[in-house]
């Protein structure tokens, strides 16, 4: 399993940081068990699991999101999720919903994606981005 989030890297961190919390938390109703069990520190504080599986954060200019969104969905072994203006904008997920509803593919300007599925599927489509900074 390998999980990769793309931003827009223009995105100012406010707005990064919200599209990547909304792509991971929407990841899990979607992955089988990738959180570990709770573990004890030496002191004997208690931290609850996280994650097992390592998501990069990486960063593509927003006028390619779309085509890899698409070349994504082509690709067989992953899974894509994506995060837009309109979703941004929204002020709750009706609002979204409707405003999703009411726009054509063209006009629809993503944020973020998520990739999740097969290694060398989501590697191909992501191996050649740069790190989010």
């Amino acid at each position: 399993m390998r999980i990769a989030i793309v931003l827009d890297e223009g995105l100012p961190p406010g707005l990064a940081a919200n599209a990547s919390a909304a792509l991971a938390l929407s990841l899990t109703s979607r992955i089988g068990d990738v959180i570990g069990p709770a573990v004890v520190d030496a002191d004997g504080s208690p931290h609850a699991g996280i994650l097992t599986v390592p998501i990069p954060v990486l960063r593509c200019p927003a006028s390619e999101l779309g085509g890899l969104r698409e070349k994504a969905l082509r690709t067989g072994g992953v899974g894509t999720l994506d995060f837009s203006s309109l979703a941004q904008a929204a002020r709750d997920y009706g609002d979204y919903s409707a405003r999703l509803a009411a726009a054509g593919a063209a006009a629809i300007v993503y944020r973020g994606l998520c990739f999740y599925g097969e290694d060398a599927a989501v590697r191909g489509l992501t191996g050649s981005l740069p790190l989010y900074r």
